[in-house]
């Protein structure tokens, strides 16, 4: 059995034991829980996007939800349209998660991710110039917040990278 097959199943069994536990509330949160991860498994493994959409819409249609989740939500909706090669349509996404991050959760790391996210969705859809500021201010936020988050630091040095040879800045490159 593969990693997507074992999690699928682990998923599967978590959903059969949220039918008996716990109080009412808490088990239309955890089914809530449970479908979001089961979303994010099939964006992780690139698997049925489309049923991963109409699992996270519909989890942004509940007004119970909390605005850090909600914020959580659009980025990893904004992540399975990217994986559709619609960019316009996740820059829009990740826009909205940037103002839910912005509201509610401050300038840290899923912030910052969600500016790199942004920024790529510019690059792919060839502006350049503003997916370079998005980098900008990207690095700028991860040097302050240290060094926790290395992979996603790296990652947007090399997004900024990409976007200056694009501009044919090669030394800032």
């Amino acid at each position: 059995m593969n990693e997507f097959d074992n999690a699928h199943a682990l998923l599967a069994k978590a959903e059969e034991s949220v039918k008996t536990e716990g109080d009412e509330e808490w088990r239309e949160y955890q089914k809530k829980k449970i479908l979001e991860d089961k979303a994010i498994l099939y964006i992780d493994q690139a698997v049925n996007i489309e049923g991963a959409i109409e699992i996270l819409e519909g989890i942004l249609s509940d007004d119970s939800i909390r605005p850090s989740q909600k914020a959580t939500t659009l980025y990893n909706l904004g992540q399975a349209y990217e994986l559709l090669e619609d960019y316009y349509k996740a820059y829009d996404i990740y826009k909205l998660a940037l103002d839910y991050y912005d509201k509610y959760e401050g300038h840290g790391i899923l912030y910052a991710k969600t500016l790199n996210k942004i920024g790529v969705s510019l690059l792919r859809q060839g502006d350049t110039v503003t997916a370079s500021q998005y980098f900008d201010l990207c690095i700028d936020i991860f040097r302050r917040l240290s060094d926790t988050n290395n992979y996603s630091y790296i990652l947007t040095l090399g997004n900024a990278a990409r976007s200056a040879f694009s501009m044919q800045e090669y030394g800032r490159a």
